[in-house]
C-alpha cells in the first residue's frame, strides 16, 4: 500500500469533487495503515539489528568489519592494588595421593650408587611413592556383524532369507551409543 486512499467521484462528469469516504472505509484504511506501520517497524528493527553485527557478536568474518575498529570495552572491575595470582600466606590446593591406587609399579635399583655392586628386590629397605593421575586409554569400538542367512526349504525348495533386526538398516552403520 502506498499510504494514499482510493478516491471515488460523485459522478463521471465532475471529477474535481471527491466523495467523502464512509466511516467503515476510514476504519478499514486506518487498520490497513496500522498493519503496514507495524510491518515497517519490524523491518526497521531487523535492519538496525543487522547494522550492529560485527565479527565479535556474530558469525561474520573479521574481514567484513571494515577498517574502523570498534573501541574496546574497558573492564568494569576495580583494581585492588594486589598482584595477580595467589597471595602470600594463602593455603594452596593440590592433588592428594590416594590410599588405594589402581596400579602399583615397583622400581628397584640395579646396582649400588657408591660401589656398583649388584642389588636385588629382597635388599629393599623402604620406598618413596609418586602417583600419576591420568585418563584411561580409549577403548576401540565393538563391531557386531549381523548375518541374515538363507535357508532352503526341504519340502518345497524355496529359499528364504532371515530379516535383520530393527535398526540394522545399512551394510555399515554406527550403533545407538555413538552419536
Amino acid at each position: 500500500m502506498d499510504g494514499g486512499g482510493e478516491f471515488r467521484f460523485k459522478d463521471s462528469m465532475n471529477r474535481d469533487a471527491p466523495v467523502e469516504p464512509s466511516r467503515e472505509e476510514l476504519v478499514a484504511l486506518i487498520a490497513a495503515q496500522a498493519a503496514e506501520i507495524a510491518a515497517l517497524r519490524a523491518h526497521i528493527a531487523e535492519l538496525e539489528r543487522r547494522l550492529g553485527l560485527n565479527s565479535t557478536n556474530s558469525g561474520k568474518p573479521p574481514s567484513s568489519d571494515g577498517l574502523k575498529k570498534p573501541p574496546r570495552v574497558a573492564s568494569l572491575r576495580e583494581p585492588s592494588g594486589k598482584k595477580p595470582g595467589g597471595q602470600k600466606g594463602h593455603d594452596g590446593e593440590t592433588l592428594r595421593q590416594v590410599a588405594e591406587p589402581d596400579t602399583i609399579i615397583d622400581h628397584y635399583p640395579q646396582a649400588c650408587a657408591e660401589c656398583g655392586s649388584m642389588l636385588t628386590p629382597a635388599m629393599a629397605t623402604g620406598h618413596s611413592a609418586r602417583q600419576v593421575f591420568d585418563l584411561p586409554e580409549p577403548q576401540p569400538p565393538v563391531v557386531t556383524e549381523h548375518r541374515a542367512h538363507d535357508c532352503q526349504c526341504a519340502a518345497c525348495g524355496v529359499r528364504t532369507r532371515a530379516t535383520f533386526p530393527a535398526g540394522v538398516n545399512a551394510p555399515v552403520q554406527y550403533g545407538q551409543r555413538i552419536t
